[in-house]
């Protein structure tokens, strides 16, 4: 589709494909060619005169980047990218460039300033309404308290960010949140919900194929809980947890935790 756009160009077109196809390719964690991919699109905006459209799919190329273990060269693009959305007012193109900064914080080790401005998009998603945004940034922060060892604190962002999944109706962002909230009980010491809960996610075909890191897909994290969990907990109490994760549907275990919550 993207091939058919480019001759005759048009370009709003060939640039919202490219996205769709940034978005898929980051769900199998193909970074090089979301880079790849990205940067072609940008070089035909500009050689068509037309760099807000640039600047628009640069941030793909930014978090890519990033993930690459390129941060310098990543922060050059999300400047490169601000620089022409900012004074266009284009907020929601900025949210996403603003988007990588966390993740460039933290490949240097300055993980306040990275809560600081993940703190930032999740408040700018909300001003906008911008759910989409919104989920993004509650999961960065809750995957972030995860990675610095404070479970207790990302309880609460990963929860909001389950009932932003429900509300969405994103399966797949479901599966990994829910993986995400099996590590929290794991390291509070709450090993059969860890269990019933990473179980849940395992036993769903939609959420254990898509993937969650770079080497793993949910399902196999999810798994990597279990068999942590397995050997903390006596095998009749793994067991019973694994049968009652196991026996519900990923939708019916978020319920639980949501409703949980309110109680």
């Amino acid at each position: 589709a993207r091939g058919l756009l480019l001759e005759p160009l048009d370009l709003p077109a060939y640039i919202w494909a490219t996205e769709a196809l940034c978005v898929c390719l980051m769900y199998q964690t193909r970074w090089d060619e979301v880079f790849e991919v990205s940067q072609e699109a940008a070089g035909v905006a500009d050689a068509a005169g037309d760099p807000r459209f640039a600047a628009v799919i640069l941030p793909y190329s930014a978090i890519s980047s990033s993930l690459l273990g390129r941060t310098d060269e990543s922060a050059g693009i999300i400047d490169q990218a601000l620089s022409v959305l900012v004074p266009l007012g284009e907020f929601r193109s900025q949210w996403w460039a603003k988007g990588t900064l966390p993740v460039i914080a933290m490949a240097r080790d300055d993980y306040d300033e990275a809560f600081r401005i993940i703190e930032d998009t999740v408040a700018s998603a909300r001003s906008m309404s911008y759910r989409r945004a919104e989920f993004m940034a509650l999961l960065t922060l809750g995957g972030t308290y995860i990675q610095t060892k404070q479970p207790a604190l990302a309880n609460e962002p990963l929860l909001d960010t389950l009932a932003l999944s429900e509300d969405i109706g994103s399966i797949i962002e479901m599966g990994s949140t829910l993986t995400n909230l099996a590590r929290v009980r794991l390291m509070l010491g709450e090993h059969g919900e860890a269990v019933a809960i990473a179980a849940s996610v395992a036993a769903d075909p939609v959420s254990a194929g898509s993937r969650m890191a770079e080497s793993a897909t949910v399902g196999e994290e999810a798994a990597g809980v279990l068999e942590r969990a397995r050997e903390a907990m006596e095998p009749a109490a793994f067991t019973a947890a694994e049968k009652r994760g196991r026996a519900q549907s990923i939708a019916v275990t978020a319920k639980q935790l949501l409703e949980a919550r309110g109680s």
